[in-house]
């Protein structure tokens, strides 16, 4: 008995990847609500991580730059 998926079909994602994609839109949500209210050149990482409720770390974890909000 074979009860591994069939080819061409996607496993469902662990625990801590699902965690790893929730804090990505989690600091994406928290960027784009910053840069609404007053634009992204007055928007700075830790006020996003603030936002988020994260530590300054955490941002750098998940994009490396502020610009990476951009091309996401």
């Amino acid at each position: 008995m074979n009860t591994s998926p069939a080819e061409g079909e996607a496993q469902p994602l662990g625990r801590r990847a699902r965690s790893k994609i929730k804090m990505k839109e989690r600091l994406y949500t928290a960027a784009l609500e910053l840069f609404a209210e007053q634009g992204y050149d007055q928007t700075s990482v830790d006020e996003i991580a603030e936002r988020a409720d994260v530590a300054r770390g955490t941002f750098f974890n998940h994009f490396p730059r502020k610009e990476d909000l951009i091309g996401t």
